[in-house]
């Protein structure tokens, strides 16, 4: 891995961040399993940058190449490991799809990053209860029109990118809930990796969970009409329902 920066950085600044990183990465490709690991295992480059020549909104990013970028003002932060697992993600997804990644719809890519996220979080032991929370509060005050659009229009879900993010992770944890299956991150990779062998996603997610996408789209639009009165109920049995309450 190589670090760079424009900016004056120390060489334990250095040290600190790419250990940090390489740890991410090594959970994620870990925690994936993917069947040609070759495929992502490539070099990265870790750029760190002063908060002037960051957008403020931005703690870290990733690109296809393989370059994370993250704000030097939160290289000691502890949440920013989760964020490292969370864009690392991006980018071993990303090499596995190649150009087809533009094919995966924001809400499922960003869902996957999240998880990430999450799953990193409880490795490490770190306290993410309050993000959670917030996340799990956005979940419950979507209304199920909302919800339809953040999930069908590519165009709508890029004017709410929190809420279009947050969703996701809840859409491929409700479908890890629906198949009774003992994780979610299994059926991510077997979709990325049959859309990285050209199938579209709607052909990927229906090999993959065994129904069509519109099946589970209007599945999720009508658990959340049903839940309108009770919108605690519709994160039963997700990652999100510990934290109801918080």
């Amino acid at each position: 891995m190589q670090v760079v920066s424009p900016d004056k950085v120390t060489a334990s600044q250095c040290r600190s961040a790419a250990k940090e990183v390489i740890a991410a990465w090594n959970f994620d490709l870990e925690t994936m399993h993917w069947t040609k690991p070759e495929r992502v295992d490539q070099p990265i480059t870790l750029r760190l940058l002063s908060d002037e020549r960051v957008n403020p909104q931005v703690r870290a990013s990733a690109n296809p190449n393989g370059r994370v970028t993250v704000r030097l003002s939160l290289i000691n932060d502890p949440s920013l490991l989760s964020t490292f697992a969370h864009e690392l993600g991006h980018i071993q997804a990303d090499r596995t799809m190649g150009s087809n990644v533009s094919k995966v719809p924001d809400y499922y890519f960003e869902g996957h990053g999240l998880l990430m996220n999450w799953l990193y979080s409880d490795h490490i032991g770190r306290d993410h209860r309050h993000g959670a929370a917030g996340q799990a509060k956005t979940i419950m005050t979507l209304t199920p029109d909302v919800a339809q659009k953040l999930l069908t229009d590519p165009d709508y879900d890029q004017k709410h990118i929190t809420s279009m993010e947050r969703l996701g992770l809840f859409f491929v944890e409700y479908l890890r809930v629906r198949q009774n299956a003992p994780d979610a991150v299994t059926s991510i990779r077997k979709v990325f990796e049959l859309v990285g062998q050209n199938r579209t996603f709607e052909q990927a997610f229906s090999k993959t969970y065994g129904l069509p996408l519109t099946r589970a789209i209007q599945d999720v639009v009508d658990l959340f009409q049903q839940t309108q009165a009770h919108p605690a109920d519709r994160l039963k049995g997700t990652c999100f329902e510990r934290y109801v309450s918080q």
